[in-house]
């Protein structure tokens, strides 16, 4: 029996749900005040201090302790990587369990990575979960409505799935989830048509046309309905942070006359707008876009979030 576990892969949603139902068993079988959670992102300041008070402080009424600690590849202090090395090899001898937990596939370059893999199938089991596919996820949809004990006839699973195709499957759940909540014993068509928003789909030379005419108006009011559905994908989103990047640099190109390898029909277009935005404003903006294009390529926050913040700071 393994007491070091690893969750980990591209569907994230899976990993962790595996994750808290280990948990949730640990609890059953021992105690909640025997559970110590470490977020290495949200701790990065104190892990090292808050790892150690969880190895070495004991609870008065068990001898069992998990310790969960999150986002562990981020972990890159070797002090730090030296407190898992002996936590793995010593502690959990003594009756403690480790769960990891990471958001996404690891770097295989790094330290911790390296650590962790030396003790693979040994002293950790590794659960990588990878991304639903197309196929799998109508049997999805189905297998997690049949587990909240509501019946859905074929034909209702292929609504859902032409609403939700293309989201990250926190976006699936959290509208199935929904559905669980109102619905009785089975769900209907019109369930899913009233709380499953409709996908949206976003035309971005007219949003970044507006915005670079300053029509604040016109730019929010294209942009509305999905940031109220919130039902974005990654490729939707990608596409306009990837547009409104573009018009970002190409402004600032034209603004400093580096014009050479711009399209000269855009250069035309846009240059009557150039004066409407400050150096300053462009620089920053620009630096913004960079940020959040990561942060949605790594996965680290929500689509419709991303472009919502870009697109209130261009507009101010």
């Amino acid at each position: 029996m393994y007491k070091n576990h690893l969750f980990f892969g591209e569907d994230n949603y899976t990993s962790l749900k595996s994750l808290e139902a280990v948990k949730a068993r640990f609890i059953k079988k021992y105690s909640s005040s025997s559970v110590v959670v470490i977020d290495c992102e949200q701790q990065k300041d104190s892990i090292k201090k808050e790892l150690e008070e969880a190895i070495t402080v004991r609870n008065l009424f068990s001898e069992e302790k998990l310790i969960i600690i999150k986002h562990v590849f981020s972990i890159v202090d070797e002090p730090v990587i030296d407190l898992i090395k002996t936590a793995i090899e010593d502690v959990s001898a003594e009756g403690t369990f480790i769960l990891f937990w990471n958001r996404e596939k690891p770097d295989k370059r790094m330290k911790i990575y390296k650590l962790l893999n030396k003790y693979k199938d040994k002293l950790i089991k590794y659960h990588e979960s990878r991304a639903v596919q197309n196929f799998e996820l109508k049997d999805w949809i189905k297998n997690f409505l049949q587990k909240e004990e509501l019946n859905i006839d074929d034909s209702t699973v292929d609504l859902i799935f032409e609403r939700v195709n293309g989201l990250s499957m926190w976006s699936v759940a959290n509208y199935l989830n929904i559905l669980a909540c109102v619905c009785e014993n089975e769900v209907q068509p019109e369930d899913v048509l009233t709380y499953i928003p409709k996908r949206f789909e976003m035309d971005n030379f007219a949003v970044t046309d507006s915005l670079l005419a300053k029509n604040s108006k016109t730019a929010l009011r294209r942009l509305m309905p999905m940031l109220l559905a919130r039902n974005v994908n990654y490729e939707e989103a990608a596409s306009f942070m990837g547009a409104l990047n573009w018009l970002i640099r190409t402004l600032i190109q034209i603004k400093y006359n580096q014009t050479s390898g711009v399209n000269p029909y855009v250069v035309r277009k846009m240059t009557p707008y150039v004066n409407n935005f400050s150096e300053s404003f462009l620089l920053e903006n620009l630096q913004l876009s960079n940020f959040l294009d990561e942060q949605i390529k790594s996965g680290k926050c929500e689509y419709s979030w991303a472009i919502e913040k870009l697109v209130w700071n261009f507009v101010q």
